[in-house]
């Protein structure tokens, strides 16, 4: 199952396509995210866009994810996610878009 995330920096949106149910989407970013940790950090330059796509997908036979990204390196897709993470805290929140 695929989830697909667009975030634009200057209007600082989320634009959310996914297969995934949107009340699940928060608890499969909360994973990547732990997944993340302890794997050390990416040295590679990161790329310099307005927008930046993020593609998550799950695999439900033995729940495992792939990331892939066009942000040029790990941390600031880690950090992208995190930003998104925090914007699901929000009680009211026109930040995030689901297509």
């Amino acid at each position: 199952m695929r989830t697909q995330i667009k975030y634009n920096l200057k209007e600082n949106t989320f634009r959310i396509t996914s297969e995934v149910k949107e009340e699940h989407i928060k608890d499969i970013i909360g994973n990547v995210l732990r997944a993340q940790i302890g794997t050390g950090s990416d040295e590679r330059k990161s790329a310099e866009k307005t927008e930046y796509i993020i593609i998550i997908d799950l695999e439900l036979e033995d729940d495992t994810f792939k990331v892939s990204s066009d942000t040029g390196n790990k941390s600031l897709t880690t950090g992208i996610l995190m930003q998104l993470l925090q914007e699901y805290g929000k009680e009211k929140n026109d930040l995030i878009i689901y297509e």
